[in-house]
């Protein structure tokens, strides 16, 4: 009797991997660049101005469900795989869309190609793959501190704005005011 090979969760989550097909909003871009060793270029999927979905419920109807949305929220920390370096593992692909961390969103390079950006990071920023099309990840609420200091950057930003503005208006009538009255002193004795 031949024994059946039992088989890791590790190893059936890969199998998973490598069966997973790529999102359907990925389109092979030509003379991508490739990243070096581990490294991974990625497409960023923002999130939605309103994010709505219908669930079907037990008695036969539809609920439309309203997920957070708007400036009070997180941005969506998802993308889809468009370029992979030669050191990765074999089971991170062009084309999966993935969940990777906040850190990121907020420190990757921005790398421009053909009028596109993409996020640059490795493949240890990843924290999931989404095998279902319709799965999205709610980030939730931004935290009360978060929404202050928003606000207040551009209000910072303002009153900086303010202030040079008003230091260059005196240095251009420190100007006017000496306009023609100054005479460029010679080095040359006499």
């Amino acid at each position: 009797m031949k024994e059946q090979k039992q088989l890791s969760d590790a190893q059936i989550s890969s199998e998973l991997l490598r069966n997973m097909k790529p999102h359907s909003s990925y389109v092979e871009v030509e003379g991508m660049p490739i990243p070096y060793n581990n490294g991974m270029l990625v497409k960023h999927l923002p999130k939605a101005s309103i994010i709505s979905s219908l669930i079907d419920l037990e008695g036969g109807g539809k609920q439309e469900i309203f997920e957070a949305a708007g400036d009070n929220t997180q941005d969506t920390c998802e993308g889809i795989i468009m370029s992979v370096g030669p050191g990765c593992s074999p089971v991170i692909r062009r084309g999966l869309k993935i969940q990777f961390s906040t850190n990121v969103r907020n420190q990757a390079p921005v790398f421009t190609h053909k009028r596109e950006k993409y996020l640059g990071m490795d493949e240890y920023s990843i924290l999931f793959f989404m095998p279902d099309e319709t799965t999205t990840v709610d980030n939730g609420v931004k935290d009360a501190r978060e929404i202050r200091r928003g606000k207040k950057i551009i209000e910072q930003q303002k009153t900086l704005n303010n202030i040079h503005k008003h230091e260059q208006n005196q240095t251009d009538k420190q100007k006017d005011k000496t306009k023609g009255k100054v005479k460029a002193v010679s080095n040359k004795l006499k």
